[in-house]
């Protein structure tokens, strides 16, 4: 499989689908083998976001991380909105579930 058909495939999935799998592919990455025995890392995915306006200086951006659900065992259809909101760590979470499992350091916490 080429790189162009697996980012083709990626693009094709919906939300949900798209971060279980860059998450599941990402376990065990993270900085040079010098670095890890100092240093604790993770990938984490999210959006940089900010209010549309005429004026681009006007808003600033922000960024929420999205969390993948605490509770592996509750189905959720594959094309759930990423609508339930949360904050852990000092940062906005975003999820399709309410039960989510903080991307930073991985503690179970509620989205409304």
């Amino acid at each position: 499989m080429k790189k162009i058909d697996v980012i083709a495939w990626l693009r094709q999935q919906p939300d949900k689908t798209f971060f279980e799998v860059v998450y599941e592919s990402a376990i065990g990455r993270g900085p040079d083998a010098l670095d890890r025995a100092w240093l604790e890392s993770h990938v984490v995915l999210g959006y940089a976001v900010r209010e549309r306006s005429d004026d681009a200086l006007a808003n600033s951006w922000s960024s929420e991380l999205v969390a993948l659900p605490s509770d592996e065992t509750r189905p959720y259809d594959d094309d759930a909105p990423l609508c339930e909101a949360g904050r852990h760590c000092g940062h906005e979470l975003r999820s399709w579930s309410k039960w989510i499992r903080c991307p930073l350091c991985g503690e179970d916490t509620h989205a409304t």
